[in-house]
């Protein structure tokens, strides 16, 4: 499973609000962003996590019928993937419990107006 972070101010908040598990991730810098990758037992499919107010992506899933491009792939941007932290080959394995914590923290990130509750005293 891997979690797609379209911009590294993104990652970074990120980070601070799942602390000691991000030292569990294997990372990747893409040509934008970053690439948590992680390994657990249902990893569901792909997903939008988090947008911006215009509607755009700011956090998605890649899982089960997606993928996502490795190091030292070219971006079309022309960067380079980069390994930031850990091994593309020994990925950890994390609890659903752990997943849950990863997705929500990146949830929180969501840019997306929030309706205004219905006043009931109106009218």
């Amino acid at each position: 499973m891997v979690i797609d972070f379209e911009s590294p101010e993104l990652f970074q908040n990120w980070q601070k609000e799942i602390g000691d598990l991000a030292e569990r991730l294997t990372v990747q810098k893409t040509g934008r962003g970053y690439h948590a990758i992680l390994r657990c037992k249902e990893p569901g499919g792909n997903a939008k996590l988090a947008k911006t107010a215009e509607g755009g992506t700011l956090i998605e899933t890649r899982a089960n019928g997606g993928y996502i491009m490795a190091a030292p792939s070219l971006h079309p941007n022309g960067k380079r993937y980069e390994l930031a932290q850990g091994n593309l080959t020994a990925v950890s394995n994390f609890s659903m419990a752990d997943v849950d914590r990863l997705l929500l923290a990146a949830k929180r990130l969501d840019q997306t107006p929030k309706a205004e509750p219905e006043n009931p005293w109106a009218a």
